[in-house]
């Protein structure tokens, strides 16, 4: 008996450590704040944009997330229901130019500093960044690479790929 409760709680143990480390989770990876041509939509006015990454093993659904350059989620852009999923190890990228539809964040990114929060469905911070100032257009400022903890420039931006280092 105390054999088969052993067995039983190393099993529950052994499974949900296997599922705290396929539980996937979503990460900015690259930002660009002054998008003068590097990324056009639609042939439409280029504008700053930012790219979330998965690094787990599951994809992760959109809908209920929200973004927004406010720690306390005023004024956040919410993702539509029923929308993006983001894949296992996979980029989407999220045009910040105030059009406040499908992947069209409600508000710009400004060319100073600047703050980026992303809220999972229950309204919790599960990433932010704060902006450094762009040193010039067209260069994104993001992970070495994708979702790793050091940042930089980047002359080379990647969005919608994986991060070279650029």
């Amino acid at each position: 008996m105390y054999k088969r409760f052993i067995w039983g709680l190393f099993s529950l143990l052994t499974s949900a450590s296997m599922y705290a480390q396929t539980d996937s989770h979503l990460l900015f990876n690259e930002v660009m704040q002054s998008n003068i041509d590097y990324l056009l939509v639609e042939k439409d006015f280029p504008d700053s944009w930012v790219e979330l990454y998965n690094p787990g093993s599951q994809p992760v659904s959109l809908t209920g997330y929200s973004l927004s350059e406010h720690a306390d989620g005023r004024n956040a852009y919410r993702f539509p229901a029923g929308g993006e999923t983001v894949p296992a190890k996979g980029h989407l990228v999220i045009f910040c130019d105030k059009e406040n539809r499908g992947l069209h964040a409600s508000f710009r990114i400004d060319s100073g500093n600047a703050s980026l929060y992303l809220f999972d469905t229950k309204g919790v911070a599960v990433d932010s960044l704060i902006l450094p100032k762009m040193p010039a257009p067209n260069i994104a400022y993001g992970r070495v690479t994708d979702g790793a903890g050091e940042w930089h420039y980047e002359m080379a931006p990647s969005a919608g790929k994986a991060n070279g280092g650029g």
